[in-house]
Formats: structure tokens, sequence, C-alpha cells
């Protein structure tokens, strides 16, 4: 399961995409991509931060990384994919964003 991870290093915090991983029984974290300093992720060639949260599919051993937005439709939420952010595997492989 992916999550954010924040760190505070010298008075700033910095967000990360962490995803958890077992191996040899014992639990290992991979960070995936660095988010940046303000917890939004900004990808390249955009000034503005986009508004949303990481969703994580996973499909057949991989696993999908999605920005995504709720909003209600006709009493229901509903989820809306900002940006298709990349794809990984399960062990905590690199993101191809």
């Amino acid at each position: 399961m992916a999550f954010i991870r924040t760190k505070k290093i010298n008075q700033h915090t910095y967000y990360y995409l962490v995803e958890n991983s077992r191996i040899d029984g014992n639990v290992r974290q991979k960070v995936l991509k660095y988010l940046g300093k303000n917890g939004h992720v900004l990808l390249p060639g955009e000034e503005t931060p986009l508004d949303g949260f990481l969703r994580v599919k996973r499909i057949k051993g991989h696993s999908y990384f999605y920005l995504v937005k709720n909003f209600r439709e006709d009493g229901k939420v509903r989820q809306k994919v900002i940006r298709y952010l990349g794809k990984g595997n399960h062990l905590g492989g690199d993101v191809n964003a």
C-alpha cells in the first residue's frame, strides 16, 4: 500500500510517496516519488499544484498511481481521475511518471 510520508528536516517539511513491502519476513519501505516541500503534486512543466489525493490500483502484480478528486453527483460521491502518475510493482519498484 502506498502512502504519503512527511519528513521534517531543519524546519522544512518534505513529502514522499512511500510503499511498504515484505522482504525475507521484514517490512521495508521504498520511496517511490518525491512530492516536494508543500505536499501538493507538482508535475514537470506545471507551475500550480494539482488538487486531489493519491489512489493506487493494483492489477496483476502492478500498482497504478492516480491523482483523484471526489465530488458529489445526484447525492452520491464520485471520483474523477485528474492525472495518471505512473506505474510500479507490488515489491516497491520505481514509479514511471
